[in-house]
């Protein structure tokens, strides 16, 4: 993952060495745009955004990475896995709160299916020790976690 961004802003310098920092094929009117540029150009938007802004999501990122590969330690992954189901809701609520996006009824019957979903699974890990003999995370002895 951290690669990937790594290799974003690897090309981000390739292109500024070799075409400069210019925006002028923006303002001139022969040089076609593609319909999103276009469309931002038209309602005068924000169109050339200093790539050091990316270091903010990219700092949050790397946070909540680290704080998940530190709860991975702590709790099986199959517990582990599961609750990581809880960014799609985190996501949706984001998306009506930054970019005034509609959820309608099935939306909203799908994230509280996540929510409960995942409210069961953390109450199980609770509720059942992982060295009770029934419990769901016990070891089972083989790898493959048959008998």
């Amino acid at each position: 993952m951290f690669v990937g961004e790594f290799v974003c802003f690897g090309l981000l310098f390739a292109k500024r060495a070799i075409y400069g920092n210019e925006t002028a094929a923006i303002n001139d009117p022969g040089v076609p745009l593609s319909p999103g540029m276009a469309q931002a150009v038209q309602k005068k938007k924000l169109t050339n955004i200093h790539p050091a802004w990316l270091a903010i999501p990219a700092s949050c990122d790397f946070c909540a990475s680290t704080l998940m590969f530190i709860a991975l330690t702590m709790v099986p992954p199959s517990v582990y896995q599961m609750m990581r189901g809880i960014i799609v809701v985190i996501t949706a609520l984001l998306s009506i709160i930054f970019l005034n996006r509609t959820l309608y009824r099935h939306h909203w019957t799908a994230l509280l299916m996540i929510v409960l979903g995942v409210a069961q699974v953390g109450y199980v890990s609770l509720v059942w020790p992982k060295n009770h003999p029934d419990s769901p995370f016990a070891d089972s002895g083989s790898a493959a976690g048959g008998s």
